[in-house]
């Protein structure tokens, strides 16, 4: 299995031994063995450029018994990217034992595979027996560099590390993109990473673990270095990227062999500008828009970070007269660097190309400039107390002041050292500061960058300076009286010193909306309806595609638009006025009717279209609606109607007959009997007639209604008089009379609607009897079936008529002899008082038990009025009013004798059941 040594990271001091340094070529030595201080060039040797189509291996041996294992550290290299140099953790060029090295991953330095010149180190592992380190250099015969210089040292046996960050344990967790993990970050939000170690070598000559091993963290802008420090959590400013480093170290100060790394993407609040909404009329919708162009209501700024090695103080600070003003003399202005790679310093200074300010001051003579790297080496770039009474740029000159004064007008000042860009000097000559009309040098041809002028003392002070980190132009005022401005500056160094680029952009992924009557209309439009008036706040939030929200809000004032309406169209009938009233009302309303008048209603008696404008203002705005009517005139309908009869007794039946002028109108009837009696009480004939019930008076209306909506109504009280007519009715009490037990017959008046005193009685009792009163009792004396009529009527000539019949019974007597001769007298069976309508059976035996006669409802019959003793038996009687003797018994047939009989009757009162002997006798 191949075992690949990776390493990529900064020098660590490491227990080692270092001897004399001797410097070896390669090409012309293959075997160091005292590699404890070599020194390591090319075949070009420590000037010259290395040559074509080379193939050079040399391994070094330490020559240090207690420290056998060789630790190499790059020190300079500038390798073609067709050239290769290969490094081995091996006493031989084997394969399987290749380091792997820079951000390429790759088992070869070139300037394709670079690292931090200086600070990186390797070293043989444990694994590695001979404790040496083999080089191989291959050159190919077209591009060649001024090739490499490697530093040798020798240290006692380190077990290797391998470190890793956990993507998944990390907050946010990281995302891997072409092999590349990155931390998506939120503005303000903090990042904890987690790391840990792997020790492939663990235990073969000590105990390695995350507790006892030491971690740095280099986050990009500042570094953590910890023992056991495996999770750190740090806060970026926003906006920009950071490349992340773990490097791990352990108790042996043996440190890791590959590279752990990742990049932060800092997300920024991109809201840049929130429109103000002007003013709108309700019933307006509003389009929002955000976007990035200035058209929008809401401009953002996708978040773009690009590593830079220029950066600028772009804020305007005022330079007071510092010895007459409390507080300092001396006024600092940062930059802060993050783009280089961690522990990266400045070797060269041709990498510095330039500090640049904006400035305008009096007095050149009062200032000095100082730029100051992170840290803290210094460089004075203008001396104080020069350039006599020289003024930078065009200063408004009020000889100074502790208060800012009104600001003049900067120039553009450079200072460099850099000759290989061919950059025109001034020399030494103050002419390029501005007194009176002397030659002005101002510095803006920036792109043949002419009159940029050399530090007082060499940039070559800045060498080792931390390139990331802050950095600032220091200006000091010594002298009194005088004042300005700084507008700005700017430090350049070489974009060759920054790692590969890497830049990102952070796009807005989708917009949310609330507030009132706002609806998404796309991921970045809303529409906001307005239906009435107020001052209405939104929320928007803009979620870019890290997930970050922001969020702000922007408030919309509505003004109310009258709102009002004229109502539906207007009929007038003949002549009328119609005042058209708009149902609003404000203080500060305008109203502007068709007809060019103002008032806030209008009287009219002309047809047309009327038109209303009402105005509302709120001194930026006015809002406006409009509403219109149409006004028609039409003929007015008039009513009158008659009826017949107009009295009479109840039920009354009335026609009714309607007069309208204009007679060909076309209208509805609508009549009103005024009867609240009656199941329907209205018409819509023309002609109608209605049947009143009951008695009373009674108001009539009509109404007409044209089909052009005129209408007339007239009401006529009392129109109607009806008349009680009474119901007449009565109880005979008892209803059934018999003479022998009561011949008295009360009669229970149960008319009804009648008017007591108003009222005549007229009774009939069927015997010839009668009564005017209005309940009388009257007395039957003879039996028989009696129709009782009573007659009602009243003063207006209404009235009624009922009859009832009774039946008035007595006691039934039967004869005890016939003799039916033929004389007329006697002849028949005639049995008294019975009532032919009442059922009844007779039968008839002779002495022998045999019947000789039988009839249902015997009809033979008389009034009989018999004497009776004290005993009851029959003193005489007397019977009269023979009826139906035709229809009797003469016992024809039979001869002379006693009979039998048998009679059962079934009266109104009672059944009687008779029994006794009738005698024939001729």
């Amino acid at each position: 299995m191949k075992k690949h040594i990776i390493f990529y990271l900064i020098a660590l001091l490491l227990p080692l031994s270092v001897l004399s340094q001797t410097t070896y070529r390669m090409g012309t030595t293959r075997t160091v063995n005292a590699g404890c201080g070599a020194i390591i060039v090319d075949n070009g040797g420590p000037t010259g450029n290395y040559g074509p189509n080379r193939n050079d291996t040399i391994t070094i041996f330490s020559n240090d018994a207690e420290n056998p294992f060789i630790k190499i550290t790059l020190e300079d290299m500038d390798i073609h990217e067709s050239d290769t140099l290969f490094l081995y953790d091996s006493d031989e060029a084997d394969p399987d034992r290749m380091i792997y090295v820079g951000p390429l991953y790759a088992p070869f330095f070139n300037n394709s595979n670079t690292v931090i010149l200086g600070d990186w180190a390797t070293f043989a592992t444990i694994t590695n027996p001979s404790g040496a380190i083999t080089l191989r250099f291959k050159s190919d015969g077209a591009n060649q560099g001024s090739g490499f210089k490697i530093s040798c040292e020798c240290l006692t046996a380190c077990q290797r590390i391998n470190t890793f960050i956990d993507p998944h344990a990390c907050l946010p967790p990281l995302v891997e993109e072409d092999g590349i993990f990155y931390a998506n970050v939120c503005e303000d939000q903090s990042v904890t990473l987690v790391g840990y170690g792997e020790y492939i070598d663990n235990d073969i000559a000590y105990n390695q673990t995350d507790e006892t091993s030491t971690f740095i963290w280099e986050m990009g802008d500042t570094t953590y270095v910890g023992v056991g420090l495996s999770s750190v959590t740090h806060t970026y400013l926003s906006g920009r990227g950071y490349d992340v480093n773990l490097f791990m170290r352990d108790e042996r100060d043996c440190i890791n062999f590959n590279s752990a790394s990742l990049r932060i993407r800092t997300s920024l609040n991109p809201i840049r500008n929130i429109a103000t909404l002007p003013d709108v009329c309700s019933g307006t919708n509003v389009d929002l828009a955000v976007g990035y162009g200035s058209g929008s209501a809401i401009t953002v700024d996708p978040v773009e970070s690009i590593q830079e090695s220029s950066l600028s103080f772009d804020s305007t600070m005022h330079i007071p007269d510092g010895p007459n003003c409390d507080g300092p003399n001396c006024y600092n202005t940062y930059v802060t660097f993050a783009s280089f790679l961690p522990g990266q310093k400045l070797q060269d200074v041709n990498d510095l190309y330039s500090i640049c300010m904006t400035i305008e001051h009096s007095f050149i003579g009062d200032l000095d400039f100082t730029i100051i790297c992170p840290n803290g080496q210094s460089v004075l770039v203008h001396p104080t107390r020069t350039g006599s009474g020289l003024y930078l740029g065009q200063p408004i000159d009020d000889y100074g002041g502790c208060n800012p004064t009104p600001q003049g007008t900067g120039w553009n000042y450079c200072w460099s050292e850099n000759t290989s860009l061919g950059y025109g000097y001034h020399g030494s000559s103050p002419h390029y500061i501005h007194q009176g009309q002397s030659i002005r040098a101002d510095s803006t041809n920036r792109v043949n960058h002419t009159n940029y002028y050399r530090p007082l003392n060499s940039f070559t002070g800045l060498i080792g300076c931390p390139l990331n980190g802050t950095w600032n132009l220091q200006i000091c005022d010594t002298w009194g009286a005088d004042d300005g401005w700084i507008f700005g500056w700017e430090l350049n160094l070489s974009p060759n010193l920054l790692p590969t680029p890497w830049t990102y952009t952070v796009l807005i992924d989708e917009v949310l909306w609330s507030g009132s009557m706002i609806t998404a209309t796309s991921d970045s439009t809303a529409i906001i309806e307005t239906p009435e008036g107020g001052e209405f706040l939104y929320t928007f939030t803009v979620i870019d595609d890290f997930g970050c929200a922001y969020d702000s809000t922007l408030t919309l004032n509505v003004v109310q638009s009258p709102e009002f309406d004229l109502g539906p169209d207007i009929s007038m009938c003949s002549d009328e006025l119609i005042t058209i009233v708009p149902n609003y009302d404000t203080p500060n309303a305008t109203y502007t009717w068709s007809d060019g008048t103002t008032d806030p209603t209008l009287t009219t008696a002309q047809p047309g279209t009327y038109t209303l404008t009402i105005t509302e203002s709120n001194g930026n705005i006015t809002c406006s609606s409009t509403s219109s009517v149409m006004v028609n005139i039409f003929p007015q309908p008039i009513i009158d109607f008659t009826a017949h009869p107009l009295s009479g007794c109840s039920p009354l039946f009335v026609e009714f007959q309607s007069n309208l002028q204009p007679s060909e109108l076309d209208v509805t009837y609508y009549w009103d009997f005024g009867d609240p009696y009656a199941d329907v009480n209205t018409s819509n004939d023309a002609n109608p007639a209605h049947i009143y019930h009951n008695y009373g008076t009674y108001d009539v209306g009509l109404r007409v209604v044209s089909s052009t909506g005129c209408e007339d109504e007239i009401i006529k009280p009392g129109f109607i008089n009806v008349h009680a007519t009474p119901v007449a009715d009565f109880i005979p009490n008892p209803a059934e009379v018999s003479l022998s037990d009561n011949p008295d017959v009360f009669f229970n008046n149960t008319t009804e609607n009648y008017i007591p005193g108003q009222t005549y009685w007229n009774w009939s009792f069927g015997d010839g009897g009668g009564s005017d009163e209005h309940m009388p009792t009257h007395t039957y004396q003879t039996p028989g079936d009696y129709v009782i009529t009573l007659v009602v009527s009243t003063g207006q000539g209404c009235g009624d008529t009922i009859s009832k019949n009774i039946v008035v019974e007595d006691e039934i007597f039967i004869p005890n002899i016939i003799t039916p001769d033929g004389d007329g007298h006697n002849d028949v069976f005639v049995i008294g008082n019975i009532n032919p309508n009442q059922i009844n059976k007779l039968k008839i035996y002779n002495r022998w038990g045999k019947k000789v006669y039988e009839q249902s409802n015997y009809k033979a019959r008389a009034t009989c009025i018999v004497d009776k003793d004290e005993n009851g038996n029959i003193i005489s009687w007397n019977c009269n009013d023979f009826q139906d003797l035709d229809t009797g018994w003469t016992g024809a047939g039979l001869s002379d004798g006693v009979y039998y009989y048998t009679f059962v009757y079934s009266g109104a009162t009672k059944t009687t059941s008779l029994n006794g002997t009738v005698t024939i006798l001729r």
